[in-house]
């Protein structure tokens, strides 16, 4: 075929919408960046063991200490009568032993939105040196008489205060009873800002559920509630330690569920706002990391061989610790195990940017070569920021219901039992979900615009994808190695004439690795769907981080659309006038 005296090639006829040779060389970094992550495995510091015996802990006098608590006070919500009767008990305990200083922290705190008047009730044995161990336990129940959760916990903690105080110890011991436990953490919080020798904290173990008749894992918890890990070392002497005492040996959970809950930073407990404060810190707990149902809590639920040997290997923690005579090992700052090795959060950082490089030249190259074509770039960029805004005005949706009450804002980490999904709750999801659905069909989103070309729009849409995934990676790069997927997901619709069903198989296998690791923790923490909307609301998902998610699902609404438009609905391509011979 002629045009102009010159030969037209195929490749004029049909101008490749993507360069897949410049795609593919630019995995070259992605394989380098996962040989490196193979030389960067680390070995997991070997668990502390105390070099004598550790002193027997009283299993009786812990449950005569249980009971005496149910007995003074058998619904103890925080701020109430009988959470500061309880307060009262525990400073006389600590008062009577002779070794230790007494101390007792006020703050407030809005509860069920009423101001009420909160406290720690804290005591310091001092050791030879400043260097400090730090033990909390959470005196108040949000509901019911939390006889296996907080009153053993609070009960563990008087008699370890006790046994402490009659021993010889080489670093300072301060034990805490805190307010508000189920609150946020509110007392961790609130006692961890006034300390003044923060930096002295040398380890802070939680005891949790010490007592729970029906035993689960798992029994160390080491999770933050943000993309933070704790020290290595102190986990695996914690371990250690419930092995050798409850003879509960801790399974490792694998390297996915490892990143799961880096990238999705959801935990409970007053652990988690340790370590996302930087203190090195464990959970101690009987019945796994999900607080005990009220139904499971009650006093016939506290089971006093659980109590004995629960509450030995915390003591077993504590002296490990105490007579130490070397520092913590912390491992990387951040990491996952695997294989018994830890594998650096540095190390997967660079992974997931150099899995992204290839999908963000390959958009970017699509849109310049769109741009030089005059295939309706301006138009095709447009629709894609377009996608983009439906998910954000949900987000401010949502804050909105919040603002006027329809969506609570508890303080994070809640227990995601306290919260349950009625009528209200129903008629809420279904307002956001509605607002999603007639966001994109009453604008006509889903509606490529005729004015661009098939190779402007999905190079808009994957210019889109991988804005959204860098910015989640500049948020939090373990999240974004989940992600990676979704920012290649758009280069199946770059094909030639691609069948609807591979575009659409295609985004759901893209969406398998986030799905899953979202599976995995609010498995975890047996939050559900109204949870997580909780969660936007009060902030614990952060703001930013929802932000830069929503050009990557305006993305898929995108491609999902386009996979569905008519085969002369901005698809074509432009071609080149030809003129017979």
């Amino acid at each position: 075929m002629w045009r102009s005296g010159w030969l037209l090639s195929p490749a004029t006829l049909h101008p490749k919408m993507i360069d897949f040779r410049l795609y593919r060389v630019a995995w070259l970094p992605a394989i380098a960046a996962f040989v490196m992550v193979m030389f960067s495995f680390q070995s997991i510091p070997t668990p502390i063991e105390p070099p004598v015996a550790p002193t027997a802990f009283d299993a009786d006098r812990a449950q005569v200490n249980a009971r005496q608590i149910l007995n003074a006070a058998d619904e103890r919500a925080p701020g109430s009568v009988g959470d500061r009767a309880v307060a009262d008990l525990v400073m006389d305990r600590f008062s009577e032993i002779e070794a230790g200083t007494t101390a007792s922290q006020s703050f407030k705190l809005s509860v069920d939105g009423e101001d009420a008047e909160l406290r720690n009730v804290a005591i310091t044995l001092p050791g030879d040196s400043s260097r400090a161990i730090l033990v909390l336990a959470a005196r108040d129940s949000a509901s019911g008489p939390g006889a296996a959760s907080s009153a053993a916990a609070t009960a563990t903690l008087i008699e370890l205060a006790e046994l402490l105080g009659g021993t010889d110890r080489t670093k300072t011991v301060v034990l805490v009873s805190t307010g508000a436990g189920s609150e946020g953490a509110a007392g961790g919080r609130e006692f961890l800002d006034a300390y003044a020798e923060r930096d002295l904290i040398e380890a802070a173990i939680v005891i949790a559920q010490p007592a729970a008749a029906a035993r689960g894992g798992p029994y160390v918890l080491r999770d933050s509630i943000d993309a933070g890990s704790t020290s290595a070392q102190l986990a695996r002497t914690a371990e250690r330690a419930v092995a050798d005492q409850a003879d509960r040996s801790a399974s490792g959970r694998g390297v996915f569920a490892d990143l799961a809950r880096l990238a999705m930073p959801v935990a409970v407990g007053e652990q988690s706002v340790l370590i996302a404060e930087g203190v090195a810190a464990v959970a101690i707990s009987s019945a796994g990391e999900r607080p005990l149902p009220p139904a499971a809590d009650e006093p016939g639920d506290l089971d006093p061989a659980t109590l004995g040997e629960f509450g030995s290997a915390v003591v077993t923690v504590v002296l490990a610790i105490d007579q130490s005579t070397t520092e913590l090992e912390h491992g990387p700052e951040t990491y996952v195990e695997f294989g018994g090795n830890l594998i650096p959060g540095w190390a997967l950082a660079t992974l997931a940017l150099a899995l992204l490089l290839p999908a963000a030249i390959a958009a970017l190259d699509g849109v310049a070569r769109a741009a030089r074509r005059g295939q309706g770039e301006g138009h095709a960029i447009g629709w894609a920021g377009a996608l983009a805004l439906v998910p954000l005005a949900i987000l401010v949706l949502v804050y909105l219901l919040s603002v006027v009450g329809l969506v609570a804002s508890p303080p994070y980490p809640f227990d995601p039992g306290r919260f349950g999904v009625g009528p209200g709750e129903l008629l809420v999801l279904v307002v956001i979900v509605a607002a999603a659905v007639s966001g994109y069909t009453v604008t006509g989103l889903l509606r490529p615009p005729r004015s661009s070309r098939r190779g402007a729009l999905v190079s808009a849409l994957g210019a889109a994808a991988t804005l959204g995934a860098v910015a989640s990676w500049l948020l939090n790069p373990f999240l974004a190695l989940l992600l990676a997927p979704l920012a290649h997901v758009w280069l199946v619709a770059a094909r030639e004439r691609p069948r609807r069903l591979s575009v659409i198989a295609a985004v759901v296998a893209a969406l398998l690795p986030a799905a899953l690791a979202l599976r995995v923790v609010t498995g975890a923490v047996g939050a559900g769907t109204w949870d997580l909307v909780l969660m936007v609301a009060d902030g614990q998902i952060s703001t930013l981080a929802l932000i830069a998610l929503c050009p990557l699902a305006g993305s898929l609404v995108g491609l999902l659309a386009i996979s569905q438009a008519p085969s002369d609905h901005g698809r074509g391509e432009t071609r080149p006038s030809v003129q017979a011979p």
